[in-house]
């Protein structure tokens, strides 16, 4: 992401949240139009600004500088809270699944690409339950 694309991003959550630039500005500790013009990039934000911005909005810093669509924050702090409550063998699970289906993704992209390219069949991708069997885990195939 470039530095229009984040302070797009900004603006764009600051309308989602109903507040004004003037309610920015005064959260940062600037006029409104020093504001306008941080939010336009004439103006650097600095980190600190970055850090009120946040806590004014309620969001995670993190989500003006990720390019992730705006619902999908609350959908990942919800995650990485389960994810952190979990014992050390539910963790190894759930990587272990996140690996294959980043694996299978991957190969399946890979497939239509080729696919595409040389007009074979299209193969499926089978390996999310090898790869979890393969790590020693539980699939339902498996006894």
């Amino acid at each position: 992401m470039n530095e229009q694309d984040i302070l797009n991003r900004l603006r764009i959550i600051r309308t989602i949240k109903g507040t004004s630039q003037k309610m920015m500005a005064q959260a940062i500790g600037c006029n409104k139009n020093e504001y306008t013009q941080k939010e336009k990039g004439t103006i650097p934000v600095t980190t600190e600004e970055w850090l009120k911005i946040a806590k004014t909005l309620d969001v995670p810093v993190e989500s003006f500088f990720m390019n992730i669509p705006f619902d999908t924050v609350e959908e990942s702090k919800f995650l990485l809270y389960g994810f952190n409550r979990l014992t050390s063998r539910g963790r190894m699970i759930i990587m272990a699944l996140l690996d294959a289906l980043l694996r299978a993704q991957w190969s399946e992209f890979r497939t239509k690409m080729h696919t595409r390219r040389k007009g074979t069949k299209r193969k499926t991708s089978d390996g999310v339950l090898k790869g979890l069997s393969e790590k020693g885990l539980k699939t339902p195939s498996s006894p």
